[in-house]
């Protein structure tokens, strides 16, 4: 029999192990298109980063909507911004998905949909009800192994 150092069976472990993740899609809009249109058009389908922004000056619990190339291009809309901020801070991971046409709203909006993805956090999975139940569209549990 072969004897496995601790490392290699640390790796061992970690590899059998097996992670729950949970995926849920939140249809919303990005706002504040009005200061990017000249440096971004929608593109149906377009997948955005989504991060905490913690430099703004006229909000604590900003959560900007990035471009790679670009950089910002709009906002996840305030009142849903400290969830959105608590749940990345947290360890969970948000994109954004077009899936409109630019429009007027709040202001110059885009129609999208944030795609929640967590690491199997009930505590982080918990924020999520803090959000309006009718904009959730769906709902995905994955575990690997």
């Amino acid at each position: 029999m072969q004897l496995i150092n601790a490392a290699a069976l640390m790796i061992i472990i970690t590899i059998m192990a097996t992670s729950r993740s949970f995926s849920r899609s939140f249809s919303s809009v990005i706002r504040g298109h009005h200061a990017s249109k000249a440096v971004w058009t929608p593109t149906l389908e377009e997948v955005l980063d989504v991060a905490c922004e913690s430099d703004n000056a006229y909000d604590s619990h900003a959560v900007a909507i990035l471009k790679m190339g670009v950089g910002i291009i709009g906002h996840a809309p305030r009142e849903h911004s400290r969830v959105f901020w608590s749940f990345l801070e947290g360890g969970g991971s948000i994109s954004c998905r077009v899936n409109g046409a630019r429009q007027l709203g709040k202001g110059l909006e885009v129609p999208c949909l944030y795609v929640f993805n967590d690491n199997g956090s009930k505590k982080i999975r918990r924020l999520l009800k803090k959000l309006p139940k009718a904009s959730f569209i769906t709902e995905q549990h994955t575990i690997t192994s």
